[in-house]
């Protein structure tokens, strides 16, 4: 009957921790960027579109338009890793892992205390996400050339501005 169990909390374990999931790559929304100018100072906002001679971008409620050659590079906020991200992958990682190796110690013939795998497990796994995300967080902005070529797949509307 263990056995039966086994398998099933296991896969259920290993989609809860996100280890089978369908990347997605376009969003609904354009990507968060920070705009570095020629002079003056840093203008954030969602990269709505872009244009040959211009880009689009959205601050709060305001829609504006920004000369590209007035710009000097563009840094784009990815927003795919963070703290928070890597330590609660680490943390649900590590507990699943504690607990199919708790399973696994259960089962064995000459089981001894194996109550404290799962912490043990859970916090060594949240230690190597909160590790891990120094390198992690590397990855989530991209610094670019202002270009067509490469704003235009991180825009709302990578064709350019809707009429």
């Amino acid at each position: 009957m263990r056995r039966i169990l086994v398998v099933p909390a296991l896969a259920a374990g290993l989609l809860s921790a996100g280890c089978i999931s369908v990347p997605t790559y376009r969003v609904e929304r354009g990507a968060p960027v920070a705009l570095n100018f020629v002079s003056g100072p840093t203008q954030r906002g969602e990269l709505l579109a872009v244009s040959v001679d211009s880009l689009w971008i959205r601050d709060d409620s305001l829609i504006g338009a920004v000369a590209l050659p007035a710009l000097v590079r563009v840094t784009i906020d990815r927003q795919r890793y963070g703290a928070k991200h890597g330590l609660l992958r680490g943390a649900s990682f590590g507990f699943v892992s504690g607990i199919a190796l708790y399973v696994a110690c259960r089962t064995a013939e000459e089981a001894s205390d194996c109550g404290g795998i799962v912490l043990v497990s859970t916090i060594l796994g949240s230690l190597v996400g909160v590790l891990a995300v120094p390198s992690l967080d590397n990855l989530r902005f991209l610094v670019v050339p202002p270009t067509v070529e490469t704003l235009a797949p991180w825009a709302r509307y990578p064709q350019g501005m809707p009429r």
